[in-house]
Order: structure tokens, then sequence, then C-alpha cells
């Protein structure tokens, strides 16, 4: 250091030291030209960030009721000016340049908050991290989300988390406030399920239905899932040769979360007379109703399966002969009787 630097340096440590506060353990007291007046003043750099391994990828729906645990990182650099003394970082006459209080280190408080959705619970580990404001260091907190049990299916939202560093109250601090902020996308996941039943069918081994009439079969479906599903109705025949017409009243339902409908199946058997039986299972495929650009696995629900049992329709041939006889006997007796009757009138006259 030349003698002029050296000049210059000592005359501002006087001409500071004459200005120091007076500080007590409790509180700091000042006097002085330089407590309200700021010659030095500079800048700081807060930066906040998130684990991105922590965060589940975009487009992908989260789970509801599960909690995502997500680390935060928050850094602060305080700019110290190109022409500070290194040697007076750390010194009372530094501190007391930069925080007005000879005894103020560079450890300082940066305030976390949180923006959220309602349906979305989000809490922070910490809400103030001490940051060394002269260290670049990095402190660390967490971040909890949880996407409550409630919410619909496939909502959208961010969740903004910031960080603000300000001096306290009114100080003269040499550094500045700065501020950051990041933020994630979440969507809430497709979740349920349906059930459905043919109650004509429930409780019986075999169902039996007329040749060549139509019977209709009420299938009657609920949604357990978080939203508006649209159901998609596909019927698998285990005998496709019979020739046998098989429809429903429509082949896709959109039913409200917590809901229930009913589709008609029209079963309509061959008119040939032998007897058949038919088996065969429906196929349910629940689908979101919510418009939203995601791929197809994340709106699709778990397909069901309902089976028909066995259907049967009766041979027409046994019952025709059955009726042939009985007519055959019916005929006989009445010509029994009536031989009886004129054998009677007979012996009268």
């Amino acid at each position: 250091m030349n003698k002029k630097t050296l000049l210059i340096t000592t005359v501002l440590i006087i001409l500071l030291a004459t200005n120091l506060p007076k500080t007590t353990a409790s509180e700091t007291q000042s006097t002085g030209f330089f407590d309200n007046f700021r010659i030095i003043n500079t800048g700081s750099t807060t930066e906040i960030s998130l684990d991105q391994t922590d965060i589940p990828s975009s487009g992908v729906p989260i789970d509801l009721n599960k909690t995502m645990v997500i680390n935060v990182s928050v850094v602060l650099t305080g700019e110290l000016p190109s022409l500070f003394p290194d040697f007076l970082v750390g010194t009372k006459i530094g501190n007391w340049i930069m925080f007005r209080d000879i005894n103020k280190n560079s450890t300082v408080n940066v305030t976390l908050s949180l923006t959220n959705n309602s349906w979305c619970k989000a809490e922070l580990e910490k809400k103030i991290v001490k940051v060394d404001l002269l260290s670049n260091s990095k402190t660390s907190t967490k971040l909890m989300v949880t996407i409550k049990e409630t919410a619909l299916a496939l909502q959208e939202g961010q969740i903004k988390i910031k960080a603000e560093f300000s001096p306290p109250g009114n100080e003269k601090w040499m550094f500045k406030s700065s501020e950051n902020e990041t933020s994630f996308k979440i969507i809430s996941k497709y979740s349920g399920n349906i059930k459905a039943t043919i109650e004509p069918l429930e409780k019986v081994n075999k169902f039996i239905v007329k040749p060549n009439v139509n019977t209709t079969l009420p299938l009657n479906i609920t949604n357990n899932f978080n939203g508006e599903t649209k159901i998609k109705i596909d019927f698998s025949n285990d005998d496709p040769e019979l020739n046998w017409s098989i429809y429903l009243s429509q082949n896709e339902i959109t039913i409200p979360k917590g809901k229930n409908g009913t589709v008609n199946i029209i079963i309509k058997p061959s008119s040939s007379k032998e007897m058949q039986e038919l088996k065969g299972n429906f196929t349910l495929t629940p689908k979101s109703t919510v418009n939203i650009d995601l791929e197809d696995q994340y709106l699709t629900g778990n397909s069901i399966i309902v089976s028909i049992g066995t259907i049967v329709k009766e041979s027409t041939e046994d019952k025709f002969e059955i009726n042939t006889n009985m007519l055959i006997i019916l005929i006989v007796i009445i010509v029994i009787l009536v031989i009886i009757v004129l054998m009677i009138i007979r012996k009268k006259t």
C-alpha cells in the first residue's frame, strides 16, 4: 500500500471512528452525522432454487393425499464495492460501515413466502432462513406439498416460492433489498374407479329369454372418480356365431362425480328352434372429461369387466311337442266324454 492510499484509509477510519454508535447488549444507539447519512450504498442478489429431481416432470399429475418433499436452496450475495478495503470485513469498523452496528456480523435473515391453490396444501419447513451475506454460501430448507384428497381431477395450478432480503426496520444498511422467486406447475391426478352391475343377472346361474323377443336389462354404473367421467362400453361375445341381436341404448355415458347412470342392454335371441346359450362380457372404460393437454394414460382410468353369466334361449321344439301331446290327450278325453254322454242318452230313449 503506498503512502497516499494509507493516508486516505487512515483518515477514513478516524472519521468513522469519531461517529461510532454506542451499543448495548439489547439495543443499538447511534450518534453522529453518519448515522442517517449513507456515503456507500451497494446492492445484493437473492437467489432461490428448487431441486428439480424432487418435482414431477412437466405434464405428470400428482397423486392425491401424497406429500412431496422438495429441497429449497437460498443464496444471498452482498455486492461489496470494488474499492471497499478487504481488511475491514469482519471488523467493528467494517460492521459499522455496512450495518451501522459494530456488533453486527454478516449473517442476515431471508424471508420465504408461498402462493398456492386452495386444493393444494404447501408448507415450508422454515419461513425465515439465515444466510451469510458475504460468503456467497447456500442455505437449505424444505417445501412440503400435498394435493388434498378432495381435489377434483386434473386441476392445474402453480406453487410460487419467494425469497426476500431487506434490512430490518429503517436500518441504514449498506446493502439494498433484493428478492427472487421461482415456481413450478402442479396437476391433480384423475383418481378413483367405476362400479357396474346388471341386477337381474346378479343372483341367478342362468337367465331365461324368449326366442325372437326383445329383453331389456339395466346396466347400472357408479362413477367413483374425482371428476366427471365418460364411460365407453364394449361387448365381447364368447360365441360370435350365435345369431343374436345385442345392442345398447347408448355406447357411451357421461356421469358426474359420485353419481349413477344406467344404460339399457337389449337382447333379442335368434328365432331358431334349438336351445342356445349366450356368454360374454361388457368392458367399461372410464375417461375424464377435463379438457387438458396430457398424455392419454393420465386421462384414462382402469377398465372393468362385467359378465352376463349364462343367458339361455330354450328350445321351441320341446315346447311344441309338449303342447301337441296335451292336445291329443285333451281330444281323447273329450271324445270319451262325448261317447259316454251319447250312451247315456241312448239308454234313456
